[in-house]
């Protein structure tokens, strides 16, 4: 991108828009100090924008001209206006308890309770199947069910052992569970 400061506004554009003003005009890819003179403007070195604070912007101002001589595209850092911080910080509250929110998921997914040798994945599904099965075992009288641990391998447990695995998962997930 190249930009040139027209002399008799101060305006800064890009060398294209000023070509656009001379139609019958062709510029050079390397115009001299003459042409500059000629046709009224002067080439505008372009600066990075700077790097800027948390709570603060980078303004164009334009530009400006250079000790040494010629332009240089011109900055200022300014505060950020109060309503922009505010959507900010908002922002970042908003994002870091979606962020706790599934640090949290993923710590209740991984729930894992040992009861006597046993060990009962705690996820809340596991949760879920567990409730269903003490009730309809209850209801059954059905003292013991087939049940796949969280090693995957299928054993004999008791509703004891259902209610107690039941119990320990609820506790973990309520000692995770406060953000």
């Amino acid at each position: 991108m190249s930009l040139i400061r027209v002399r008799a506004s101060g305006e800064v554009m890009l060398r294209s828009e000023f070509a656009k003003t001379l139609p019958t005009v062709s510029l050079a890819a390397n115009l001299t100090q003459y042409e500059f003179d000629k046709y009224g403007f002067d080439p505008v070195d372009e600066v990075p924008q700077p790097v800027v604070g948390e709570f603060e912007l980078a303004n164009y101002v334009g530009a400006v001209a250079q000790e040494g001589g010629g332009f240089a595209q011109g900055w200022e850092v300014v505060p950020m206006p109060q309503e922009q911080i505010d959507q900010v910080v908002a922002n970042k509250a908003l994002i870091a308890r979606e962020e706790a929110k599934a640090t949290r998921a993923a710590s209740v997914e991984a729930i894992v309770v040992v009861v006597g040798e046993k060990m009962f994945d705690g996820d809340e599904t596991s949760q879920n199947r567990m409730a269903r099965a003490i009730i309809a075992m209850n209801a059954a009288a059905q003292p013991t069910t087939l049940w796949t641990l969280a090693d995957n391998v299928t054993v004999e447990v008791t509703v004891a052992e259902l209610e107690q695995a039941l119990q320990l998962d609820g506790q973990a997930q309520t000692d995770i569970w406060a953000i």
